[in-house]
């Protein structure tokens, strides 16, 4: 799985790997992390993933996660939080 490929080596959990829409693809694969993580950091871990297509094509930052009343990750709140905040950096080579 990616999130525990990058979690190897970038020695943290404080991200998540989810979807978002594209136009051209349909959809393309992108990383939701908390502000503490290094951007460097997570450039070199994401590097680490052999496959170039599973790769996260864009990071967006977000200052927290949300849970539900489990204590489980709601990815889907979190994710739409992090989108809203539009702190995001392109991974994606042009």
């Amino acid at each position: 799985m990616l999130e525990n490929e990058i979690q190897k080596s970038l020695g943290s959990t404080n991200f998540y790997i989810d979807k978002i829409k594209n136009e051209k693809l349909g959809e393309e694969v992108v990383l939701i992390a908390l502000l503490d993580l290094k951007l460097d950091s997570l450039i070199k871990s994401i590097n680490t993933i052999k496959d170039k297509n599973t790769r996260p094509k864009k990071v967006f930052f977000t200052d927290k996660f949300f849970h539900n009343e489990n204590q489980k990750l709601d990815r889907v709140k979190s994710k739409k939080y992090a989108l809203n905040l539009n702190k995001s950096f392109s991974l994606a080579k042009k």
